[in-house]
């Protein structure tokens, strides 16, 4: 997690961590972006391997999205960053890429969950942005 905060701050991203909810936050996303009982495959991102803003598109989306407040949370890891992005640089992909196999899978989600951009650990994937509208259906 410390590469990753350094990694942020490096591009002026506000980073607040929060050492718990990260099961909470992961079951919340869950059930906003994924059909219900679709999780069928180990990871949470192969779940959107079908989607349809992935890789630049969604890097450019995430950055056309992004408000001054969004949530971090990881695939396997209680820990829960909130992320400040109102004095921020260009936030890259590569910005959020970490090694360490706690933290390789990562989830950004607007306060509102909105919308989603994740960022798996497989490189040749991703990432995928995926938007939600009030009331839309899943």
């Amino acid at each position: 997690m410390e590469q990753l905060i350094r990694q942020l701050t490096f591009k002026r991203v506000g980073v607040t961590l929060v050492e718990s909810g990260g099961r909470l936050l992961r079951e919340r996303w869950r059930n906003t972006f994924l059909d219900e009982g679709r999780q069928v495959r180990p990871f949470l991102w192969e779940q959107l391997l079908e989607s349809d803003v992935k890789g630049t598109k969604a890097d450019d989306a995430f950055n056309r999205a992004k408000t001054w407040k969004c949530y971090l949370f990881f695939e396997s890891s209680t820990d829960i960053a909130i992320l400040d992005f109102s004095q921020s640089k260009l936030v890259k992909r590569s910005d959020f890429v970490v090694w360490e196999s706690e933290y390789a899978d990562l989830y950004i989600v607007d306060e509102h969950m909105t919308w989603t951009y994740v960022v798996p650990h497989e490189q040749e994937y991703g990432p995928y942005f995926i938007k939600r509208i009030k009331g839309e259906p899943k």
